[in-house]
């Protein structure tokens, strides 16, 4: 055989080895590939089931308290229905209890007080809207200034009332004063 005809037929053999090689190398490569896209897709989809984990987390307890609540409100309306209008009325915890002389006579006459009869208004509107806010806030600051301990408590009585019953959303950082 000729030289050429050798080197031909080598270079043939190892073209075709070459060519062997490449292919092996691209499936490796291909499979290595695939195999990092299906890693990187199981770990977006733990990464997806594990936030859907949280956000069911949270919803559950979004609806937790919201149960809590509705219960609560239910107890509450059905603990009114229960008692009379009476009940009361002579409950000595609801009834102002002036401490001196000077606040028996206050208590007595506090309904002739314009500052006091702003404040009532106030209070009695507020309750009624549902709604205690900074402004009502500002106001009752202001009135306050003007009135006896009588009147401030039987003010105080009615809104922490209100607001204890739920009958008043409270929007105020703080206290209610």
């Amino acid at each position: 055989m000729s030289k050429q005809l050798v080197w031909t037929s080598a270079l043939s053999i190892m073209v075709g080895a070459l060519g062997t090689l490449t292919i092996v190398e691209l499936v490796d490569q291909k499979r290595e590939e695939a195999v990092h896209k299906a890693v990187v897709e199981t770990q977006e989809d733990q990464t997806q089931g594990d936030r859907d984990v949280h956000r069911t987390q949270d919803q559950n307890h979004a609806m937790d308290l919201q149960a809590i609540r509705q219960v609560v409100r239910q107890e509450v309306a059905a603990a009114r229905e229960q008692q009379s209008p009476d009940d009361h009325v002579n409950d000595p915890e609801d009834q102002v209890q002036p401490e001196s002389a000077d606040d028996r006579d206050s208590l007595e006459n506090y309904e002739e007080s314009e500052r006091f009869s702003e404040a009532r208004s106030l209070v009695d509107n507020t309750i009624s809207a549902g709604v205690w806010s900074e402004v009502e806030r500002s106001q009752l600051r202001e009135l306050m200034g003007a009135l006896n301990d009588a009147e401030r408590k039987v003010l105080m009585h009615d809104l922490i009332l209100a607001a204890n019953q739920g009958e008043l959303e409270v929007t105020t950082e703080g206290p209610l004063l």
